[in-house]
């Protein structure tokens, strides 16, 4: 037995060592690999956008820096190619200058860069310089050009009339010449993507033409409101960016998607308006309205049950009040017709004293409150003929059993109320959290609304904040209150106090009311000196999720501050 177990752990050594083997091996080709292949090579450019504004005649100068983040040198090739506008998406359709096609009026032509070889070595940076010569006869408007830079030579001009990207990393160049210049646009189309939906989640497309001769662009704000007209989102349209620009005679389509607080109550038709203003010269401003409704049909179904038990109840509840009402009159309810106000009294022997009787309890029939008056009499006189308190008790209790149908009444009556002032009081609340995805052609960006919330936060109050505090590790910050923007001001509070916040966002479904700091076990110190900054918020040690990383989740007791 011994011999046999020295014999199997043999065996799993070498196979161990086997393994290893072959894995570092693996490894070592792929390093191969990636130094022989060019395909697999890292570089960057920046800036990678380049807005210009001249006059005919004028030669701009700049350059662009190429970064070599790669562990060998490598030689970029430079080129530069015009552009136009591919579809409404936003992409662009890279067209190299061909011999032929020279006339002197594109800006690639206009640009003069270096098309040689440049050795960029490993981790630095290199600039390359360049030029933009306007002639005097440049027309009037913008003009687009590309600088692309990549690892192979560019192909011969005649080869091909379009260029592969896959290849290059791009820097784009917008110029607008100043003249004769005109600024104009319009919504094309404004739409929800879907009229109806069972939860807060909208798609938009907008589609904006631009009709000038220069690039426009737009920026603004789509601004949600429900059926009773509070704001339930606001999604920012290239606010804060340098992107999102409208090419000269083309339509553009932007895309969002917006993602509110689930609530049963806050459901009906919804209103969705897009406010945009562009132009430089001379601000314009269009708007647009599309209208969506949100109906979960699942709680409208339980709904709709609820409110035909109710209507039951009450249909069945008044007859049985309208009868006690006649029996208190002195009408005998098997008697009276269901007209208006008639009853017809059966002919027989005591129709006189029936119209006596009658006479005599039309105006307390008329009385809409004659039973609970005559209830609270019988109580009285119940009462009064009882003297210990158990009975009385018991009298009572006994009284509550027969008039049992008239209080279940009130006590739903009272119940209704309260819902529909809960109802009013939900729907009527403002500034809820929610959720924005921007779409391009390449990518999404998901914006929360809290950060929507601290950037429209007043310019004053962000002016002078420096991060003084010598941090080396990372703060998110994520709103569990269930009130927009109480994140957004405790992020301006820890940065006015020195710390930098590096992610704001909310969370749409967990509520919290005391706030909880989450934190790496090594900064236990640092998470305390946040928790007294922040009025003594709960403390919680972290797992390896927690790396380096403070998470504040805040909670509604920041919101009364």
């Amino acid at each position: 037995m011994i011999s046999i177990s020295k014999n199997k752990n043999k065996n799993v050594f070498f196979a161990s060592l086997l393994v290893a083997f072959f894995i570092g091996s693996l490894f070592l080709l792929v390093d191969i690999a990636k130094a022989a292949d060019p395909t697999v090579q890292t570089i960057s450019v920046t800036p990678t956008l380049f807005n210009i504004k001249a006059v005919p005649g004028q030669v701009w100068k700049s350059d662009l820096r190429v970064v070599n983040v790669n562990d060998y040198d490598i030689t970029v090739y430079p080129q530069v190619v015009n552009f136009t506008a591919q579809g409404e998406s936003g992409r662009v359709n890279l067209l190299p200058v061909l011999e032929p096609e020279r006339n002197g009026h594109s800006l690639a032509e206009w640009i003069d860069l270096s098309s040689a070889g440049i050795l960029v070595p490993s981790q630095k940076t290199v600039s390359l310089p360049f030029s933009v010569s306007l002639p005097t006869d440049a027309s009037p408007g913008s003009h687009h050009a590309a600088i692309l830079v990549g690892t192979r030579p560019p192909a011969s001009a005649d080869s091909s009339s379009k260029v592969q990207t896959a290849q290059f990393v791009t820097a784009l160049v917008f110029l607008r010449v100043e003249g004769d210049v005109s600024e104009s646009g319009s919504v094309r189309s404004f739409r929800s993507l879907n009229s109806i939906i069972q939860t807060a989640e909208a798609s938009f497309e907008l589609r904006f033409e631009n009709t000038g001769n220069v690039d426009l662009q737009p920026q603004g704000d789509i601004t949600i409101y429900n059926m009773w007209g509070e704001v339930r989102g606001s999604i920012p349209i290239n606010q804060q960016t340098n992107y999102g620009n409208v090419v000269a005679n083309s339509i553009r389509q932007f895309l969002f998607l917006w993602k509110g607080e689930n609530s049963f109550f806050d459901i009906g038709r919804y209103k969705a308006v897009v406010t945009l203003g562009f132009g430089e010269e001379t601000k314009s401003f269009v708007n647009s309205t599309t209208y969506f409704w949100i109906v979960p049909y699942q709680q409208i179904l339980v709904l709709a049950v609820i409110l035909l038990f109710v209507y039951l109840f009450f249909s069945w509840i008044t007859r049985r009040y309208i009868r006690h009402m006649l029996i208190v009159a002195g009408i005998n309810p098997d008697h009276v017709a269901t007209g208006k106000t008639a009853y017809i009294s059966r002919f027989n022997d005591q129709t006189s004293v029936s119209i006596k009787k009658s006479n005599h309890g039309l105006k307390r029939y008329q009385k809409l409150l004659a039973p609970i008056s005559f209830g609270m009499a019988d109580l009285h006189k119940r009462l009064r003929e009882v003297h210990t308190i158990s009975a009385r008790i018991i009298t009572f209790v006994q009284f509550l059993f027969s008039y049992r149908l008239l209080l279940a009444t009130l006590v739903v009556m009272i119940a209704i109320s309260l819902g529909l002032i809960w109802y009013f009081n939900s729907v009527h609340v403002v500034n809820r959290q929610y959720e924005v995805v921007i779409s391009d052609a390449d990518n999404k960006i998901t914006i929360s609304s809290e950060e929507i919330f601290y950037n429209n936060l007043a310019g004053a109050e962000q002016t002078g904040i420096v991060n003084s505090t010598e941090q080396n590790f990372s703060i998110n910050i994520t709103n569990t209150s269930g009130k927009l923007g109480v994140a957004a001001l405790t992020k301006l509070k820890l940065e006015t106090n020195g710390y930098f916040v590096n992610k704001l966002s909310s969370d749409l479904e967990r509520r919290v009311e005391r706030t909880i700091i989450i934190y790496d076990p090594k900064l236990s110190a640092s998470a305390l000196a946040l928790s007294q900054l922040l009025g003594g918020a709960l403390l919680s040690a972290g797992d390896e999720s927690t790396l380096n990383t403070i998470s504040i989740m805040v909670g509604s007791d920041l919101a009364t501050e």
